[in-house]
C-alpha cells in the first residue's frame, strides 16, 4: 500500500513539468494494430475533405474498459496529477501533459495501478501511423513523446481557437482527441465539442462521451469547448508535421539535459524505447529493425510491450 508521499513521488515522475523539449518519433515505430483495425481509408477521405474525422467505439476497439480509464483519469485527477490551465482561453481547465517517449513511462504508470491510461496513450500513438497508412501520408509526420491528460470540472470552457495558426507557433498537423466520460448526458452535463467543419461548411458538435475519437486538422479547424457541468476527462495527442527538430512553437527552446551532457544537441536523437537513454551505437530489434535499444537487458524487458508492434 502507497503512503501518499511515496504516490505523489510517482505521479511526478510520470508528468512532464516543465515541459522541456524532446524529439518526436516516425508514426512506423508506433504503430499499433488496434488502431489500425479502427481506422480506415473513408475516415482517411472524410479528414482530407471536411478537415474533422468522428470515430466511435474507439476504447471498445482498443479493449479498454471505459470506466476504468475514467477512475483512473479521476485518480490522477484527485491526487493533483492535472494541475489548473493557465491560458486565459480555456478559463477553470486544467491539464498536464504525461511522458509517452519510452516503455519506462508507461511502466511508472502502471506501478502506480494504471492498466487502462498506459493502454489508452499507446492506442493513440498508434493513431498517426493508422492514418498515414491509409492515405495521410503528406506532409510527413511526427509522434511528439508526450499526451495532455485534461480536465474539466463543472464552469470549466475553452474559447473558440485553433491549434496552430499557420505553423507559426508550433508544428501541429493533427489533433486527436479521445474521450473518457461514461453515460454523459448533453444537455445535463454540458461540455461538448463544436467544430467547424468544412464540404459542407456546418458546425459538428461532439458529445464528450467515453470512446468518441476525434481527429481534425490542427491549423485548419476552429473549435470551442461549450461550458461543462460535470468533471470531464479527454486524452489529446497532438502529431506534428516535418522533421522533430527545432519544431517551431513546441519544447524547443530547453534542449533535453542528456542530449548536451552526451554531446548530441543539435542533432536527430535515437533514444533506447526502454529507457529512453540518447544512443549513438543503437542496437535494433532483429525482427522489425526499427526499435532500438541500449542491450539486450533493455531489449528483453521492454519486449511485452513491443511484441504488438513488432512487423517485419
Amino acid at each position: 500500500m502507497r503512503t501518499t508521499g511515496q504516490y505523489f513521488h510517482a505521479l511526478a515522475r510520470c508528468v512532464l513539468a516543465p515541459v522541456r523539449f524532446e524529439y518526436a518519433a516516425a508514426p512506423r515505430a508506433l504503430r499499433d494494430r488496434r488502431a489500425e483495425t479502427l481506422v480506415s481509408a473513408a475516415h482517411v477521405e472524410t479528414l482530407r475533405r471536411r478537415g474533422v474525422c468522428i470515430l466511435r467505439g474507439a476504447l471498445e476497439a482498443a479493449g479498454i474498459d471505459p470506466r476504468v480509464l475514467h477512475g483512473e483519469m479521476t485518480r490522477l485527477h484527485g491526487a493533483g496529477g492535472i494541475p489548473p490551465s493557465h491560458n486565459p482561453c480555456n478559463p477553470g481547465a486544467l491539464g498536464t501533459l504525461l511522458r509517452a517517449g519510452a516503455a519506462v513511462d508507461f511502466e511508472r504508470l502502471e506501478a502506480m495501478g494504471m492498466t487502462a491510461l498506459p493502454h489508452a496513450m499507446r492506442f493513440l500513438q498508434g493513431l498517426p501511423h493508422a492514418f498515414a497508412a491509409r492515405g495521410y501520408d503528406d506532409p510527413p509526420l511526427r509522434v511528439p513523446p508526450h499526451i495532455l491528460a485534461s480536465a474539466y470540472p463543472p464552469t470549466a470552457r475553452y474559447e473558440r481557437h485553433l491549434d496552430s495558426y499557420g505553423g507559426q507557433d508550433n508544428a501541429r498537423q493533427l489533433t486527436f482527441l479521445l474521450y473518457a466520460n461514461p453515460e454523459w448526458d448533453d444537455a445535463q452535463d454540458g461540455g461538448c465539442l463544436q467544430l467547424e467543419a468544412d464540404a459542407p461548411c456546418e458546425t459538428v458538435e461532439v458529445s464528450p462521451l467515453a470512446g468518441t475519437l476525434v481527429a481534425f486538422e490542427s491549423a485548419r479547424v476552429w473549435h470551442r469547448v461549450l461550458e461543462s457541468r460535470r468533471l470531464r476527462f479527454a486524452l489529446t495527442l497532438w502529431v506534428w508535421h516535418g522533421e522533430p527538430d527545432e519544431v517551431p512553437g513546441e519544447e524547443a527552446a530547453d534542449k533535453d539535459e542528456d542530449e548536451d551532457e552526451d554531446g548530441l544537441a543539435g542533432v536527430e536523437v535515437v533514444r533506447c524505447l526502454y529507457c529512453s537513454k540518447p544512443l549513438r551505437m543503437p542496437m535494433r530489434c532483429g525482427k522489425c529493425k526499427r526499435a532500438t535499444y541500449c542491450d539486450r537487458q533493455c531489449q528483453a524487458a521492454d519486449w511485452k510491450g513491443h511484441k504488438a508492434r513488432c512487423v517485419k
